[in-house]
């Protein structure tokens, strides 16, 4: 289902958007940013990424100031038809751009092979409809005019032989909520990469419960874990009965994905009804939080016989840790040496809170001078403390006085889970 319906272009926009004087969309002047034929300019657009293109489901993204150009990737294993097309809000007028390089190959995109402004003379968005071959194709939007703002979605659909056909899956099959084990320093040691790992795509779709075997690995064990968690706690039947009557399941789905892991979460609108579940590259399941006023944790991760058991962290843990994954651009690493006062003074107020936390479990005097590693980003911070006995590394929430990690020795633990 479209988020948004194709717009006819209006002959007066407003001044929101832009104003032209027209009687078709081919009447607008130039194009404002416009991405070139060789390929050379594409690195200065630097777009957000919002990883691979599910054809039958509706991507959904928002052009918005510091995010203007958005990109999608697909894989063909053989020739196949592909259309893509922008479903727009109103006057948001989009232009799409198609790349494309061999399968495997770690070269650049070059120059586009395919462009669309407006998929007809009469509307705005964007339309692409391409006989293509084997290989890893990219799909760009932006505006046409860079004053433009808005949301719009990404509508895909594929037909041939080299379509990307996912693995054996029963659609309408429930699958079992995973059996929860402890939380041990395996978890905290992997779980620990939400903050490490900066994010590489976002993606939000929805996705009905009969397009699950269209979605990727990630977004299908994500839908899995949400179907299966309510038809444990709560009976699947009666929770689709109770939020969607005789209408068919539709969830939504956020997706952020790092180099070490994936957090996926979804939700169908209600109250109280949010599941985040978060995966290692593998797709296994590492934990999940269900996003209610009493929070519920569970964690997947236990790494055998060995590894050492935690005190589960308490509930408002999960949030802080859910909250971590940030994007690389935002990070900024500075060192410095000082007593408690010096390194504190005009810090931020969870930066502040683990040089504290440093100086009282070391028995430190206050005028004592340590060395410190500050990396801050957005929604935390990573802070290594060092003297003579050694260094701890702190990992913080940016609007939380607590350490959400801490890792001493090599051994990570979550101490926001201890009284």
């Amino acid at each position: 289902m479209r988020s948004f319906g194709p717009t006819l272009v209006s002959c007066a926009l407003g001044l929101s958007s832009f104003a032209v004087g027209c009687d078709s969309a081919s009447d607008k002047g130039a194009e404002e940013q416009a991405l070139s034929l060789d390929g050379k300019a594409d690195s200065f657009a630097r777009p957000t990424e919002h990883g691979d293109l599910s054809f039958g489901i509706d991507a959904r993204a928002e052009i918005a100031a510091g995010e203007v150009f958005h990109a999608w990737t697909f894989t063909l294993g053989a020739d196949a038809k592909v259309s893509v097309e922008t479903s727009v809000a109103k006057n948001l007028d989009t232009v799409m751009y198609l790349y494309r390089r061999d399968a495997g190959s770690n070269a650049g995109w070059g120059p586009f092979v395919a462009k669309n402004d407006d998929a007809t003379n009469k509307v705005i968005y964007s339309r692409i409809t391409k006989s293509l071959g084997a290989g890893e194709y990219r799909v760009v939007v932006k505006p046409f005019k860079t004053a433009l703002t808005g949301k719009f979605s990404v509508v895909s659909s594929c037909t041939g032989a080299g379509c990307s056909v996912a693995p054996a899956c029963v659609a309408d099959k429930l699958a079992a909520f995973p059996k929860e084990t402890a939380f041990t320093a395996g978890c905290a040691a992997s779980l620990r990469q939400l903050a490490l790992s900066p994010v590489t795509s976002t993606d939000r779709l929805t996705v009905a419960l009969s397009q699950r075997c269209k979605v990727g690995a990630a977004v299908r064990t994500g839908v899995d874990a949400y179907v299966g968690y309510w038809n444990e706690t709560y009976s699947w039947d009666e929770f689709v009965s109770d939020y969607f009557e005789d209408s068919e399941p539709e969830m939504n789905v956020d997706v952020s994905v790092s180099a070490a892991v994936s957090v996926v979460t979804l939700d169908v609108g209600g109250d109280e009804d949010g599941l985040s579940v978060v995966l290692d590259k593998k797709n296994k399941v590492l934990m999940a939080y269900q996003h209610n006023q009493s929070p519920v944790e569970m964690f997947f991760c236990a790494g055998g016989a060995s590894d050492t058991k935690l005190d589960a962290p308490d509930e408002s843990c999960g949030s802080d840790m859910l909250g971590l994954p940030h994007a690389a651009k935002d990070a900024t690493t500075k060192t410095s040496r000082g007593t408690k006062a010096a390194l504190t003074s005009g810090a931020r107020a969870d930066v502040a809170f683990a040089i504290k936390t440093f100086y009282a479990a070391r028995g430190l005097a206050t005028s004592k001078e340590v060395a410190m590693n500050l990396e801050t980003w957005s929604t935390g911070a990573i802070i290594t403390l060092a003297d003579a006995a050694g260094s701890v590394e702190y990992v913080t929430a940016k609007d939380s006085k607590r350490i959400v990690f801490q890792t001493t020795g090599g051994k990570t633990t979550a101490p926001c889970a201890l009284p």
